[in-house]
């Protein structure tokens, strides 16, 4: 191993930022698209009486990327969305079951994008 030499050293033969990037963007893209289902359900599933129309209307699902993250966020906007989310038992929660039903379908498209 002594005379061991690169006949192109590894940063040269791979794009580690590109594809980093690349991946990002796909991410993003599979997230987009989960992220109007899961807001759509969300507002169509709540089971509280909205009695002003703000809770169902500022329940929402969007994607936030930057250079190194991107991430699908879902909740509700409305100061008392708390309360909704975790007194009562649980009863009215809406926002995590959701997301975890949703879970699956997620991943399965970004292990479907990364060739898994």
């Amino acid at each position: 191993m002594d005379n061991f030499e690169w006949v192109r050293p590894p940063s040269q033969a791979w794009d580690v930022r590109m594809y980093i990037d690349r991946l990002a963007q796909e991410s993003a893209v599979e997230l987009l698209y989960w992220a109007a289902a899961i807001e759509a359900d969300m507002k169509r599933e709540a089971s509280w009486i909205d009695w002003t129309g703000n809770a169902r209307q500022t329940l929402n699902a969007f994607v936030i990327a930057d250079d190194d993250t991107v991430m699908l966020v879902a909740k509700q906007q409305m100061f008392y969305g708390v309360s909704l989310e975790l007194d009562h038992g649980g009863r009215y929660t809406i926002v995590m079951p959701t997301l975890q039903r949703y879970y699956p379908q997620v991943w399965a498209g970004i292990s479907r994008m990364l060739g898994n």
